[in-house]
């Protein structure tokens, strides 16, 4: 009888259709957000686009490359930083070593 009703339940359409809706609504804010970036994507290349010479694409090549690995660098250091907190630098926190 209990699995019966769990059938019943699991198979309620309300119980389906609120699981399909808020579904659609994440792909639709997924969508607008994407749309967005895109937007925001053609205007940065093509209405502030410059010309520039190949040391200044060489510039721009280093900078792009190096916001990536500096942030990632950063997110390391406060990553160890808590592990030093929660278990000490040599792991004297732990109970059991």
């Amino acid at each position: 009888n209990n699995n019966n009703l769990y059938n019943n339940l699991y198979n309620n359409n309300y119980y389906n259709h609120n699981r399909c809706y808020s579904m659609n609504r994440l792909n639709e804010a997924l969508r607008g957000f994407h749309e967005r970036h895109e937007r925001l994507k053609n205007r940065v290349h093509t209405a502030w686009r410059y010309p520039l010479p190949p040391w200044g694409r060489f510039v721009m090549g280093c900078i792009y490359f190096s916001i990536p690995v500096v942030g990632g660098w950063h997110v390391m250091q406060w990553a160890i930083s808590k592990s030093h907190d929660s278990i000490g630098e040599r792991g004297e926190k732990l109970k059991i070593k």
